[in-house]
């Protein structure tokens, strides 16, 4: 006990830095995933339904984009919002190869129930960090991102 390696003062920093991220995306997923289950929602099933239920009907390439998935995962993903009643399709009109997916009645209804659970959830998660701090981890994660970072996260 007591014998802690070290890599260096950098890559030790690094390493906590690391650490640090990964608990707490892990306890911010672990909390929201929860607020998702109540409403019989994946994780993923919240992110495509909040996709579509704020910019409104979409490609499916859009919303892979939108929210980072993988294309295997996200056919299981569909198809299952699709079966719940959730999502529609419509064909496209300028590519018969393809559609748009839309939220349905039944997906509004559970989105209106589970979006402002998911709000309260991290207004009351983040509410030890004031705006400019919040603002400021944004900047950082884009800088470190290498996506500059003087975008306000939108």
């Amino acid at each position: 006990m007591g014998n802690k390696k070290s890599y260096g003062t950098q890559n030790d920093l690094n390493l906590k830095l690391v650490i640090a991220l990964s608990r707490a995306t892990t306890g911010l997923h672990r909390g929201a995933s929860r607020n998702m289950k109540e409403n019989g929602l994946t994780p993923s099933q919240f992110e495509v339904l909040e996709v579509l239920y704020h910019k409104g009907a979409m490609k499916v390439c859009e919303i892979k984009e939108k929210i980072l998935a993988s294309s295997g995962n996200m056919t299981v993903i569909l198809a299952n919002l699709e079966k719940d009643g959730y999502i529609g399709r419509i064909m496209c009109e300028t590519d018969r190869r393809s559609f748009i997916l839309d939220i349905t009645e039944k997906g509004k209804e559970v989105m209106d129930r589970a979006f402002p659970l998911h709000i309260a959830y991290l207004e009351d998660t983040l509410k030890n960090l004031d705006e400019s701090e919040k603002r400021e981890i944004i900047r950082l994660l884009k800088k470190m991102q290498g996506l500059g970072g003087n975008d306000e996260g939108k």
